[in-house]
């Protein structure tokens, strides 16, 4: 492998160590991203680098989802009962709204669909869709 001679110290180490490390995030996937969105993905190393650095945000929004769900289910009991959140349940559940407010943190908008439905069996309204009219069923003849 031949480097660019204006490295920062570490950095051929560092490379060096990145291929031969297996990473969550196939290196395929990454150069397809990188193509469709307009950058060069010949070399071999940048991508690899593209994959670590996502690898390291997806580990960091699943940690800050997991440590909101942790702060929510601290809530009292009647509260988390109004959420639709078991208090009998002892594994844990990552929703929607966890995800969303991690991403939050991080610049990224997520809505929920209108259409799906929340713990409490209510419609989720909130992410801007109109709720239409129930149609009335055919009548059987």
């Amino acid at each position: 492998m031949s480097f660019a001679p204006g490295l920062p110290d570490g950095t051929t180490d560092l490379l060096l160590k990145l291929s031969d490390q297996p990473l969550i995030v196939p290196d395929e996937l990454t150069q397809h991203i990188m193509n469709k969105s307009g950058q060069d993905a010949k070399d071999p190393d940048l991508v690899r680098l593209a994959c670590l650095a996502s690898q390291m945000f997806l580990a960091s929004v699943i940690h800050d989802t997991m440590q909101n769900h942790k702060m929510k289910s601290l809530a009292p009991p009647a509260h988390l009962k109004a959420q639709g959140m078991s208090l009998k349940e002892s594994r844990k559940v990552l929703r929607t709204e966890d995800l969303a407010t991690a991403l939050g943190d991080y610049g990224v908008n997520v809505k929920a669909c209108p259409y799906f439905v929340d713990a409490s069996g209510k419609a989720n309204t909130k992410g801007g869709g109109s709720k239409a009219p129930a149609q009335p069923a055919p009548k059987r003849q």
